[in-house]
């Protein structure tokens, strides 16, 4: 299963939208190839609903925000983007 997969299956279903709208963090717009672009880092549980959500301005690497990502999670199988020696 690809990180995609569950994030379609939340977005299409609105569950995305919901999870988000609780959420109180600021627009998370930063700059990538010279664009402003926005990185939805999402894990889901194993029905594919959201448990944590957090946005980051999309020049932001996966593994500067996996270890407070990834706290809150009981068991942990990621991206091989989320590897580093802090994690």
């Amino acid at each position: 299963m690809t990180v995609y997969q569950p994030f379609n299956h939340c977005s299409s279903k609105e569950l995305l939208k919901n999870f988000q709208s609780s959420s109180n963090d600021n627009e998370a717009i930063g700059k990538s190839r010279g664009e402003n672009t926005t990185k939805i880092h999402i894990a889901t549980d194993t029905q594919e609903l959201p448990i944590n959500f957090k946005l980051t301005g999309g020049e932001v690497h996966n593994c500067r925000i996996a270890p407070e990502f990834i706290k809150k999670l009981p068991l942990r199988d990621a991206d091989k983007e989320y590897d580093s020696e802090e994690v």
